[in-house]
C-alpha cells in the first residue's frame, strides 16, 4: 500500500562528507532541506561527519542524542553517492546503518539524498529490468539503498521506509533539488547544458524508489511523480 503523506514535526539532516572540495553541492542540498522545513514550521537539526575516517565516540554520541530528539520525525542522509561501490561519501551501507540505527530510534522514514544510491548493480545473474528511459533497476535489489534498508531492518531492528533516487541529483541556488539527464539514454541533451541537465526532472516518473517491509519481506516500489502514489514491482 502507498505510504500516506505525513507532516513531520522534526527532521534531522546527517551530512556525510568525503571530498571537502565538493561539499558545495551538499551544502546546497542541506540549505534546500532547511528552507523547506522552515516554510512548513518543522524543527530542524543537522550534523556532519568526515567519512574519510571512522566516526569518533563523541560524534556518535552527539548523533544519538539528535536521533532521540528526532523521535518519529524524518531523517535525511546527504552525501555524494557511488552506486558502483555502494557508498555514500566514503562509507558503505552497513556503516551508515550502524551509525543511525541506535537504540531508542523511532524515525519511520529515511530519505537518502545522494546521486544514484537507488541504482542496482547488474550482472548476468541479475540482469537489468526492461524499463523505459534507461532506468538502471535490476531484477533483484542490489543497491546502496537496498543494502542500507535491509541492514536497518535485520541488524538494528528498525523496520522503516527508505527513499532513494536512481539518477544523479543536484540542488541549485534557489535552492531546488533537480534531476540530471546524464543516465537517461533515450533523452538527448538540449543545447543549453543547464536545461539539458536538469529539465528532465519533469519528464521522468521512475526516478525515486521507496523501500519498505511487508512482514519479514523487503520490497520496493516506484514513487510516482506528483501523485503521492506508488507502483509496486
Amino acid at each position: 500500500m502507498p505510504r500516506e503523506k505525513t507532516v513531520w514535526k522534526r527532521q534531522l539532516i546527517v551530512m556525510l562528507i568525503c571530498k571537502p572540495d565538493r561539499r558545495r553541492i551538499l551544502d546546497a542540498s542541506k540549505e534546500h532541506l532547511e528552507k523547506r522545513a522552515k516554510t512548513k514550521d518543522v524543527a530542524c537539526k543537522s550534523i556532519e561527519f568526515d567519512t574519510r575516517k571512522t566516526a569518533s565516540t563523541e560524534e556518535a554520541k552527539a548523533l544519538k542524542e539528535m536521533i532521540l530528539w528526532l523521535e518519529d520525525g524524518r531523517l535525511y542522509i546527504v552525501g555524494h553517492g557511488d552506486w558502483s561501490n555502494q557508498k555514500i561519501g566514503c562509507w558503505d551501507a552497513a556503516t551508515v546503518a550502524k551509525l543511525v540505527g541506535v537504540e531508542g530510534a523511532q524515525f519511520p522514514l529515511v530519505s537518502l539524498t545522494g546521486c544514484r544510491v537507488g541504482r542496482d548493480k547488474v550482472s548476468e545473474e541479475n540482469p537489468r529490468q526492461a524499463m523505459p528511459l534507461g532506468v538502471y533497476v535490476a531484477n533483484s535489489m542490489d543497491s546502496f539503498a537496498s543494502q542500507f534498508h535491509r541492514s536497518l531492518g535485520e541488524d538494528h531492528k528498525l523496520k522503516v521506509d527508505v527513499y532513494a533516487r536512481v539518477f544523479g541529483t543536484q540542488a541549485d541556488k534557489s535552492p531546488t533539488v533537480l534531476t540530471m539527464w546524464d543516465d537517461i539514454l533515450d533523452i538527448e541533451p538540449d543545447e543549453d547544458k543547464a536545461e539539458g541537465l536538469f529539465g528532465v526532472g519533469d519528464m521522468v516518473d521512475n526516478k525515486k524508489l521507496r523501500f519498505f517491509w511487508k512482514g519479514e519481506l523487503q520490497q520496493r516500489e516506484w514513487v510516482m511523480r506528483g501523485t503521492g502514489a506508488e507502483a509496486v514491482f
